[in-house]
């Protein structure tokens, strides 16, 4: 299920492009293809990319929502039996669950917030400077 929210928010980036910049490419005698594979697709390439992180994003999210709800079991319970951990250590392996969780986020939210800044910086290179 991300597969159309990576869509619609690459669809929004490449929609961003500035109409000049295909004209001027189409009135220097390239084709269309080539208009959309080396004008409008490298102008719009910080937002795919930040469209693609987004979508992983929420998909590992989607994930994590499913393990917590199933309670990050290692091991399928059988019907009507409650799930045993025979092991002492399982106050150790928590911790180290937790510990890899928060990194993981951490590293997500990072990645997320250096995209949409070079997106921000991408967009204002472009953006007609006032006098």
């Amino acid at each position: 299920m991300i597969l159309p929210s990576i869509i619609n928010v690459a669809m929004t980036a490449l929609e961003a492009v500035p109409r000049e910049y295909e004209d001027a490419s189409l009135a220097l005698g390239a084709t269309a293809t080539e208009t959309w594979f080396k004008v409008s697709v490298p102008a719009a390439k910080s937002g795919i990319a930040a469209a693609v992180v987004l979508g992983v994003g929420r998909a590992i999210g989607e994930a994590m929502a499913v393990m917590m709800v199933s309670g990050n079991v290692p091991n399928m319970p059988s019907l009507f039996q409650s799930v045993r951990f025979p092991d002492h250590r399982r106050g150790q392996r928590d911790e180290l669950r937790r510990g890899r969780s928060a990194a993981s986020g951490a590293v997500l939210h990072r990645a997320g917030a250096v995209s949409v800044h070079h997106a921000h910086q991408r967009r204002a290179q472009f953006l007609p400077q006032a006098k």
